[in-house]
């Protein structure tokens, strides 16, 4: 009699949904590698409370995610003796006051919040975990993000916070497109695209001279660093357009999206999400200094784009959960129009000189 053959191998290499796991063997759960549990009903936790406790003692789990805090807190409160454990809560695209959240409350685990919420809530930790998860589809939600970075300092916060004042001011009385407009002007105006080592690519090859700063991936993709630095690329630059946008002073639903190696921000208009991409506005700018990744003055070419010319220009395709993107732009006639009822208040040319000297690469 010829021997059994051994079982066939599963491998679940990207499963981590809790309502799934918790129907798993043993065996079935060692071919888990990954280590991030993602729960979406507070009271499916609450009936199977006891099985979570199961899969967290196997040692394969470190992170719980969920988009309901509730669920967080539930596991903060009823959770004794747990292994270190990240509880990462995932930005469910609302624009609205996150002041019920407290990270300082959670004592036995860490909270690590979406940076879209951050300048909504009342209580930080002095160096906040913050997070860009979100799901990658609806039905089979995985953790999936765009952070260089990890904490956001309340010394940094608080400079940020300035800014965001001086442009509120500015904008009392404007629209969500005025006000995305007068934060991309401000981008292009102050922010030069360098990447890591100061090498950089767009159209050609960028080498800039940092003068002996470290110029290192955490700090390029930083939007500390893109707001209070000046420099950076794209993760950094769509995440500080998000700061400076969705917050409480200026109120415009504002998200930052990845895919095809590039980020971009997504904006809620009229019930549409459009696309703007402040980096590019800089890259590709028709005006900029010589041999320099810098703007000489404001380009609307990025700003409220729809899918079809998306698909156009290519590297505008998310690989994560994303909005569905309206199929034309915006009306280029509105955005001429805004802007020009903007000159009153702010200068779109004339911008401020790059932070380091660059040279093409010959």
């Amino acid at each position: 009699m010829a021997p059994e053959l051994p079982p066939r191998r599963r491998t679940y290499t990207s499963n981590c949904i809790f309502s799934d796991l918790i129907k798993m063997s043993e065996q079935e759960l060692n071919f888990i590698n990954i280590p991030y549990i993602y729960i979406s009903d507070l009271e499916f936790l609450k009936a199977n409370f006891d099985s979570l406790k199961r899969l967290l003692k196997t040692g394969k789990f470190n992170k719980i995610g969920s988009t309901s805090f509730e669920c967080l807190k539930y596991i903060e409160e009823n959770l004794d003796d747990c292994p270190p454990l990240i509880l990462t809560l995932i930005d469910d695209y609302e624009i609205k006051d996150r002041s019920y959240i407290n990270p300082l409350e959670f004592t036995k685990t860490t909270l690590e919040i979406p940076l879209s919420y951050l300048l909504w809530m009342k209580e930080l930790h002095p160096s906040q975990k913050v997070s860009l998860y979100m799901l990658k589809t609806y039905d089979k939600p995985q953790p999936a993000g765009s952070n260089d970075y990890e904490y956001f300092s309340l010394e940094s916060l608080k400079r940020i916070r300035e800014i965001i004042s001086i442009l509120a001011e500015k904008c009392q009385g404007l629209s969500d497109i005025e006000k995305t407009i007068l934060v991309s002007n401000y981008i292009q105006n102050h922010v030069q695209f360098v990447e890591e080592n100061n090498k950089s690519q767009a159209d050609q090859i960028y080498i800039t001279d940092s003068k002996g700063q470290d110029v290192t991936i955490p700090a390029v993709g930083s939007p500390e660093n893109v707001l209070l630095h000046n420099y950076g690329v794209c993760n950094g630059i769509a995440n500080a357009s998000m700061l400076l946008l969705n917050n409480p002073e200026m109120r415009v639903n504002v998200r930052s999206v990845k895919g095809q190696g590039h980020v971009w921000n997504v904006i809620l208009l009229d019930g549409k999400y459009y696309i703007f991409d402040n980096t590019w506005s800089i890259t590709r700018n028709k005006d900029r200094y010589p041999e320099s990744l810098k703007a000489r003055s404001f380009s609307s070419d990025y700003l409220f784009l729809g899918s079809e010319t998306a698909s156009i220009i290519g590297h505008h395709t998310a690989n994560v959960f994303g909005p569905i993107i309206a199929q034309e732009d915006l009306s280029r006639e509105l955005v001429e129009e805004s802007q020009k009822r903007l000159v009153k208040i702010a200068s779109f040319s004339n911008y401020d000189e790059p932070v380091f000297a660059s040279h093409i690469q010959r």
